[in-house]
């Protein structure tokens, strides 16, 4: 039975109640990775249950909560690289005690408070993907909130026990979640603009004048003379229009699922920078001297040229490294998504399955889900005998059969390992 909790509960109020100490935190992602019956036979988790009762269903109550886009972090005042994020580490913890609640009653055969846990789980899952402020680290959190569920999501609709109220709150549920995912390109937008900020901030004239203090007396007074308003105007408006090319580049890559473009991108813009301001040569002390004094806009536009080629050449975040791990989140929610709309072609058929997907949409769900590991054609469906399976051919491209399946925690811890198909399978 549910310990009673208080009926307008947040997050916060959840975290008040946790009892879980650093080093019991290190073992739940371990023990997601045990079997059933070693689960229940661990003292150290009935205990954590236990203890994290009232916690439980305040994080329930919070996830099932309806939201407004921030419900993790405020809508900033100001964007810049020094924004404060949301720091999801509690939110994990008793996520995780989540996913290993919902385990030990599917395995004790108590369906009702199993659905309950993961209907839960996949609020968290869709508040995360609609968050309209931090956005990168929101999704990469949704993405890993994903994989942490996807195998608790499956192992709940195999077989017939499965009640129609929890098929359609999950779909719903789902379909939320998938429909929301705009691969990253509010996460990039926004994450340009941070640096555009920090930018901004950096061509204000006050820490300019700080930095111009540090120069010796001639230089300074060179600086001075060459570096007005309009100088920063012009640097501006040229870094904010490189970053602005950086940002479409990165929506394509991940829209299409072509890490490899957003390096190439990268490598190109930044060398086309840096040749156009390596074209007038460096500049010396009397040329510059001289430029100051007469106000030579031909010596200003060069320095306009090297500014910009420094402010871009900073090292890049390795977004190429979340594609793939960003489209195996996707699909698996497509797996899980697809699979919902056979079970219920299935039970809406006394026990039939669907010869094809085809015949499962647009009756049992709006649209197909795409794999965009093959091209973003609808996931492979095969029956065999009274079970079937879904899968896509996950992130090495290659069609497995549906018969090996992707190590996902090894996928999402490096995504280079990345061998086998994503599948659910009855």
């Amino acid at each position: 039975m549910a310990a009673a909790a208080p009926a307008a509960a947040g997050y916060t109020e959840a975290f008040g109640m946790m009892r879980v100490s650093d080093e019991q935190a290190k073992l739940l992602d371990p023990m997601s990775y045990q079997t059933a019956a070693e689960l229940a036979g661990s003292d150290i988790l009935t205990a954590l249950l236990a203890a994290n009762a009232q916690a439980l269903e305040l994080f329930r109550q919070a996830a099932l909560a309806p939201g407004d886009g921030y419900t993790f972090a405020p809508r900033p005042e100001r964007l810049t690289t020094q924004t404060p994020v949301p720091q999801f580490k509690n939110h994990f913890i008793l996520f995780r005690l989540l996913l290993l609640d919902a385990r030990l009653h599917l395995a004790a055969g108590r369906r009702a408070e199993a659905e309950r846990d993961l209907l839960a789980a996949a609020g968290f899952m869709g508040q995360l993907t609609e968050q309209k402020s931090a956005r990168l680290l929101s999704s990469l959190s949704q993405n890993l909130a994903v994989q942490k569920a996807f195998t608790v999501m499956a192992e709940s609709l195999r077989g017939k026990k499965v009640s129609p109220g929890y098929q359609e709150a999950l779909g719903a549920a789902l379909a939320r979640t998938h429909n929301a995912m705009d691969f990253l390109r509010g996460a990039m937008l926004e994450e340009t603009e941070m640096y555009k900020g920090t930018v901004a901030e950096s061509f204000a004239p006050a820490n300019v004048e700080k930095e111009r203090a540090k120069l010796p007396f001639t230089q300074r007074l060179i600086a001075k003379r060459l570096q007005d308003k309009d100088f920063f105007d012009q640097a501006r408006t040229r870094v904010n229009g490189a970053l602005d090319q950086r940002a479409q580049a990165f929506i394509k890559a991940f829209e299409t699922n072509n890490a490899a473009y957003l390096g190439e991108f990268v490598t190109e813009q930044t060398a086309a920078l840096k040749a156009r301001a390596e074209a007038g040569g460096s500049i010396g002390f009397f040329e510059g001297l001289k430029a100051g004094l007469i106000g030579d806009d031909a010596v200003k536009n060069r320095i306009i040229d090297q500014l910009v080629y420094n402010v871009c050449a900073i090292a890049v975040p390795q977004y190429h490294r979340l594609v793939p791990r960003y489209h195996a989140a996707y699909v698996m929610l497509g797996a899980l998504r697809t699979a919902l709309a056979v079970k219920a072609y299935q039970r809406a058929n006394r026990g039939r399955l669907p010869v094809s997907l085809q015949q499962a949409a647009p009756g049992f769900i709006s649209a197909l889900p795409g794999d965009s590991f093959n091209k973003s054609a609808p996931l492979v469906y095969a029956r065999a005998g009274r079970g079937f399976r879904v899968y896509s051919y996950g992130p090495d491209g290659a069609d497995g059969g549906g018969l090996a399946e992707l190590d996902y925690r090894v996928f999402f811890e490096d995504e280079t390992k990345n061998a086998g198909d994503i599948i659910y399978g009855e």
